[in-house]
């Protein structure tokens, strides 16, 4: 296991137990990838309540969240973390733009 590898393990152990400065970490090292997938999921879609940093930032918090009231305690290190946030990103671009759509249509 690297470096990086066993420092992400554990930020996660430790944004389990609530530490906010592991929460940080994490945010730097994933923050910016996430809204490069929003980027991609929401391409074409109309944007006025929202936009990819706001999908990022849901999704962050909802893992944060999520982490931290024991909801995925399979999740121990980069290789599985990953795709959790992929998932979660995604999820929140699909929510994203049906409320686009719904608002849309009154």
């Amino acid at each position: 296991m690297s470096l990086i590898e066993e420092t992400v393990t554990q930020w996660i152990d430790q944004l389990k137990t609530g530490d906010a400065q592991a929460a940080q970490r994490l945010w730097e090292s994933y923050f910016q990838e996430m809204v490069e997938v929003a980027r991609r999921k929401l391409r074409g879609a109309p944007r006025t309540m929202a936009d990819e940093e706001d999908v990022a930032l849901s999704a962050f918090k909802s893992f944060c969240l999520g982490a931290q009231n024991g909801r995925f305690s399979q999740i121990t290190d980069r290789q599985n973390l990953w795709p959790l946030l992929v998932a979660i990103t995604s999820h929140k671009s699909v929510d994203l733009i049906r409320n686009e759509n719904r608002q849309k249509r009154g």
